[in-house]
């Protein structure tokens, strides 16, 4: 019975191991990480400086709008 035992607490462990993995990423998907988002308008009086036309606007290193607009 003593052979058996680390089988049995490493077969133990790897499958809490998944359960936990799927909860994670259900926790993640039930708390907007991956759900839906939320479109804002920004709309500034007048030019804004260290913008110029046609260069790209970044948020978090992400591109998400390109000056296009004077």
């Amino acid at each position: 019975m003593e052979t058996r035992a680390p089988f049995v607490i490493i077969g133990a462990f790897v499958l809490a191991a998944i359960a936990a993995v799927f909860g994670f990423v259900y926790w993640l998907h039930n708390t907007g990480g991956l759900g839906p988002r939320t479109t804002y308008h920004v709309q500034f009086e007048g030019s804004v400086p260290g913008l110029l036309v046609g260069a790209a606007v970044l948020f978090n290193g992400h591109s998400c709008w390109r000056g296009d607009r004077a």
